[in-house]
């Protein structure tokens, strides 16, 4: 705390605090929202992390996943839906479809192999204890049961029990009343009438029942004992798959292979997690359950602001939003209330803007990312790269084509059920419909398919008027006003949405086979979609707007497992693009910097206080490993020879896996650009950093889904490509190719430490509120998670931030500590100097950030309020430069940094000074002439309203300065 209060953080920003599956690494697998993990200590430790952040001026952002919670018997209200069905008081928290089911039971997809083989192999069985009760165990996981369910494993032997024992033996008395209370349900009565609707009283009932059994169990009393008979009817059922089978049979879950979850599971998963069950958020009961204590810890003033993760996952995230922000209404002094300080972790297309209806602050900055990121592409040397790509691999689709075809194969392949169900309800629809009710189910479900997968965003949104129910006038109303009125589009979406679908369904209608049923069928999904019934359909409204918001859960998932999980891992021509949001096709062009400007301004104009961001959790690759395999399209000539090198060299290293040279050649070049980005810094690899490398380069393959997966691993595949990336890093003996990747290697990493240092000032610098990732402010090359989620060395930062502290304050007071201060001294030019001679400890990365927040603490209004000029360079090496300023009254900030360093210097050169000839940054009217160089210290004046760029990189190769 101490270190990163003086690092200029304002807010510690934390994954989800409440209490997750025992040994969660990370908090997102909540099994009860209404209690701090004890494994992080509890409501105390928060307490008393609260106390630390209120003395220091700090705050806390937490991080909440409304949309799901872990789909465990850990979780309460899990195990009671598990043990109760839909008399579970939890059953509407779930959105589970019980009629998918034919007994209507929640399809439980928990098994290794099919039922009838885990049944006869005994890894099922009934298990008892007094904590408990009876369970159903499989391996290490324990289901509860219903009561009722057990009376023919208590009722074992219970005649001839009471003949040899007599009726008064207290284990018979035991035994028999306990049966007596389960009721007289014949053995052989249906699953359906076991599971049925039922009233919460009926579920506490069973629950009352399943405290006597537990008390039961626990009885050793007598000779024999209650428990002692339980343990021998457990004993005969545990050996009878046939009695097994009975009680199982009579659950309102059914233990299922897990390979059915794609195809029949139905409650709604987080993507094709079925560990991971989803919340009806719409529900205002569930709301209310789920979010008690998060809202209490923001009215006490624990927490300051939220991250809402996967907003797209809720039915209604606009409904969701504002109950969120009236349940937190108030906050801030009396006359003063202010709004919660929410930011949503929304993926945005290219061309698609936050809704601005949505009551938040803003997303949580991969919007940012990815428009920072193309800055730092060179387009020419893109164009270069694209050539080499489709060179090499042979590959010559587009993008947009890679992320079609792979939504479409995460459609059919994680989430052939949910599409299936959707398909059979628009049948359904179409049914009512006169025009429409010919159609072949087969038609609909193709086209539904197709538009699903050619959707250019993440989901499109149902507009406010139709969250509520509506009354049976209203719809009619509706369609008699749209008649009426010129405006071809219905009230229901927005304009944008709209064009989403006309685009969706443009390409859809292309992609699907011409047939004379084929116009009709679209022409109608359309009007479903849109939620535009003929009027003599207007009362079926209703029916139409739930197909439409369940369609619209559907279409983020399929979004985020074809595009993030699949395409993002295939198309490898520049894999620093490959990003959540990435700059892969769309408006913002790579090396565009006024794209750049203009979202900038935007987000000034539109969402000031939203999250910048330039590494997360989430990130595919670490903002480092960004920045250097961004350095190879500057040096897209030297690459593709290397490439071509690289290849021959390692020719004799591959393996044959059945028809295929292990790796091929898009994944070879996957391979080079990742060990170029992220191959540590030093003369010699950390010691784990083999075997990061296959591990990511297993989760790499098995995520692409080409030749191998997660549900089909290929073991000669995987061993083949470890048995490669092994042989490429043998320090055995000779290895030229290695010898070659060092090289090249150093090169690219001397520019890409500066292109870091550029995104630094940039994010820090720009509109929003910027986040720094746990241990980024020294280089960081990690790659996906769990990579980018090992512990960070805090005492080695907190040493060095120390010394630099020292060294700059050393006979100077605290000016050197204050870049803000009205006169602060000159940082010693030998301690800069340093920095840079020794980039590679990542102390000049440190400095940056120091300074450049400790700088926007001391300026905060500037920084969050102030307008965003974008400025030109002029000279030379204008087009490597990118500059904005703020201004906030007669304060002004400025931030200049470079881009394409190989133009502008050779990596045995020096990126500062004089190298920048006469390259100038054009200031705007008004500006200061005299500025302070906030991260070296130094004075600057403007000379006809120019600061030459030489001597704004005198000493470090980033400007922040203030005027």
């Amino acid at each position: 705390m101490p270190y990163l209060d003086r690092l200029g953080v304002s807010h510690l920003y934390s994954s989800p605090l409440f209490v997750s599956r025992p040994g969660s690494r990370h908090g997102y697998d909540v099994i009860d929202p209404t209690r701090i993990d004890p494994e992080l200590g509890g409501e105390a430790a928060l307490d008393a992390l609260g106390g630390e952040l209120d003395r220091r001026g700090m705050g806390l952002v937490l991080d909440i996943v409304p949309n799901h919670m872990a789909a465990s018997p850990d979780n309460p209200w899990w195990a009671s839906l598990l043990a109760h069905g839909r008399r579970s008081p939890y059953a509407r928290f779930f959105d589970v479809d019980w009629d998918r089911e034919r007994d209507g039971r929640l399809l439980l997809p928990i098994l290794a192999e099919p039922y009838g083989s885990e049944l006869a192999a005994g890894t099922l069985r009934l298990v008892a204890d007094a904590a408990s009760g009876v369970r159903l165990a499989y391996y290490e996981r324990r289901l509860p049961l219903t009561p009722r369910s057990l009376r023919p494993l208590l009722a074992w032997r219970l005649p001839e029990r009471r003949r040899e024992l007599g009726d008064g033996h207290p284990a018979v008395v035991a035994l028999r009343d306990l049966v007596s209370a389960l009721g007289g349900a014949p053995e052989d009565e249906p699953a359906e009438a076991m599971n049925g609707p039922g009233s919460a009283a009926a579920a506490a009932h069973d629950d009352g029942l399943a405290r006597r059994l537990a008390s039961l169990c626990a009885d050793e009393a007598g000779e024999p004992s209650p428990r002692r008979l339980l343990d021998e009817a457990l004993r005969a059922f545990n050996a009878s798959p046939e009695l097994l089978d009975r009680v199982i049979r009579r659950q309102p879950y059914r233990p299922a292979v897990w390979r059915l979850a794609a195809e029949a599971v139905n409650y709604r998963r987080f993507f094709d997690v079925a560990d991971l069950a989803a919340l009806r958020q719409e529900d205002e009961a569930v709301f209310t359950a789920s979010h008690r204590l998060v809202l209490r810890l923001v009215r006490d003033g624990t927490v300051d602001g939220l991250r809402i993760d996967h907003v797209d996952g809720l039915r209604d995230p606009a409904g969701y939003l504002r109950r969120l922000q009236r349940g937190t209404a108030g906050l801030g002094p009396p006359g003063e209330s202010q709004p919660l300080w929410v930011v949503v972790e929304k993926i945005l297309a290219a061309d698609e803007e936050l809704p601005a209806s949505w009551p938040v602050a803003g997303t949580t900055g991969y919007d940012f990312q990815s428009s920072l990121t193309g800055v730092f592409v060179d387009p020419a040397g893109l164009r270069e790269l694209d050539r080499l790509y489709a060179r090499f691999t042979g590959e010559v689709e587009g993008f947009a084509e890679v992320r079609y075809q792979h939504k479409r194969q995460a459609l059919e392949e994680l989430f052939r059920g949910d599409l299936g169900a959707l398909a059979a309800d628009l049948g359904t629809l179409a049914a009512a419909d006169l025009a429409a009710r010919d159609l072949p189910p087969s038609l609909l479900a193709r086209a539904l398919l197709e538009v699903t997968a050619c959707l250019p965003v993440y989901r499109t949104y149902v507009a406010p008027e139709l969250e509520q129910p509506i009354s049976p006038e209203e719809p009619a109303q509706r369609a008699s006003r749209r008649a009426a009125s010129s405006d071809p589009h219905p009230a229901p979406l927005a304009d944008s949405d709209l064009r989403y679908l006309d685009r969706a369904l443009a390409e859809a209608r292309q992609r699907t086979p011409a047939g004379p049923l084929t116009p009709l069928a679209f022409d109608f999904l359309s009007r479903v979609l849109r939620l535009d019934p003929p009027p003599e359909l207007a009362g079926e409204l209703p029916r139409w707007h739930d197909f439409v918001a369940r369609w619209q859960q559907l279409t983020g998932p399929a979004m985020a497992k074809g595009l993030e999980d699949t395409a993002l891992y295939v198309y490898n021509r520049l894999i620093s693009l490959n990003a959540v949001g990435g700059v892969l096709e769309g408006i913002d062009t790579p090396g565009n910097a006024a794209a750049f400007h203009r979202r900038n301004r935007e987000r000034r104009e539109r969402w000031p206080y939203g999250m910048t961001t330039t590494s997360t959790h989430d990130a595919k690759r670490s903002e480092d490993v960004r920045a250097r395999i961004n350095v190879l399209s500057e040096l897209s000539a030297q690459w593709g020879d290397r490439i071509d090198r690289w290849t021959a060299l390692n020719r004799q290293r591959k393996r044959t896996v059945g028809s295929h040279l292990v790796p091929d050649a898009n994944l070879e070049i996957f391979l080079y650009q990742t060990l170029v980005g992220a191959w540590p810094l030093g003369d010699t690899p950390e010691e784990r950093f083999a075997e990061r490398l296959e591990e990511y380069l297993l989760k790499a393959v098995r995520e692409a889904k080409v030749h191998t997966s997660w549900s089909e691993p290929d073991e000669a595949f995987e061993a083949a490509l470890v048995d490669f990336v092994r042989s490429l890093l043998d320090t055995a003996g000779s290895n030229a190719f290695l010898d070659e990747l060092l090289g090249f290697v150093s090169v690219v990493s001397w520019y890409g430490a500066w292109s870091s240092l550029s995104q630094v000032v940039l994010k820090v610098a720009a509109p929003g509120v910027p986040d720094v990732y746990q241990g980024s402010e020294l280089w960081d090359l990690s790659l996906v998670d769990p990579d980018n989620r090992r512990p960070v060395d805090w005492a080695l930062r907190r040493r060095h931030l120390d010394a630099l502290a020292a060294r700059c304050a050393a006979g100077k007071g605290d000016a050197g500590d204050d870049p803000a201060g009205e006169s602060p001294s000159p940082v010693p030019p030998e301690l800069l100097a340093e920095l840079m001679a020794s980039w590679r400890d990542g102390r000049v990365k440190l400095w940056v950030t120091w300074r450049a927040l400790t700088l926007r603490r001391r300026r905060r209004e500037l920084f969050l309020e102030g307008s965003y000029l974008p400025l030109q360079a002029a000279g030379e090496h204008a087009a490597c430069i990118v500059a904005f300023a703020r201004r906030h009254g007669d304060r002004w900030l400025l931030a200049v940094a470079p881009r394409w360093l190989s133009r502008v210097a050779s990596a045995d050169g020096s990126p500062l000074g004089e190298v920048w000839g006469d390259t100038a940054v054009r200031l705007p009217a008004g500006s200061p002439a005299g500025w302070r160089h906030a991260l070296d210290g130094c004075e600057l004046g403007a000379e006809n309203g120019t600061l030459r760029v030489a001597d704004l990189f005198r000493h470090l190769p980033v400007a922040l300065l203030t005027g």
